[in-house]
């Protein structure tokens, strides 16, 4: 388990920002509050960090290692093609010059987040919770022998 950190106003799109108003300035110094707000809250020195909406951006590179954030999670629908060369596999941690990648499983998270978390009974619970547990097991072909996780 890894506590992740974020911009302390979490712009929704600070790759959008970053690019079209260049405000660097601003997004490191909400990086730098929102990574001392976890600490204080949960004690934590963060490494990791959510981004907003997962809107990256390669202006965003720099400003996140230059805060010591070493990993990010970006959604594969929408950045694996644009920001990684090798994509045989969502379930693999690449390397992106000084940030390492990981790729939410888009499907599997918005099946999760959005569909089986509505549970009004146990038995509704119980249904889902077989629903996510075989979906899991059609991604081990992905993600077992070939050191994915």
């Amino acid at each position: 388990m890894e506590v992740l950190t974020s911009f302390i106003a979490h712009p929704p799109i600070a790759g959008y920002l970053v690019e079209r108003f260049g405000i660097d300035d601003l997004l490191r110094w909400e990086l730098s509050r929102g990574k001392e707000v976890t600490k204080k809250v949960l004690g934590v020195d963060a490494v990791g960090m959510w981004l907003p909406e997962l809107y990256f951006s390669e202006k965003l590179k720099g400003i996140l290692c230059d805060e010591g954030i070493r990993f990010t999670v970006l959604d594969s629908v929408y950045h694996m093609s644009e920001v990684i060369k090798d994509r045989s596999s969502i379930y693999k941690v690449y390397r992106h010059d000084c940030l390492i990648i990981l790729f939410r499983d888009t499907a599997l998270s918005d099946l999760l987040s959005f569909q089986l978390n509505k549970a009004s009974n146990a038995q509704e619970a119980d249904v889902n919770a077989r629903r996510l547990i075989i979906e899991l097991m059609m991604r081990s072909n992905y993600v077992g022998g070939d050191g994915g996780w």
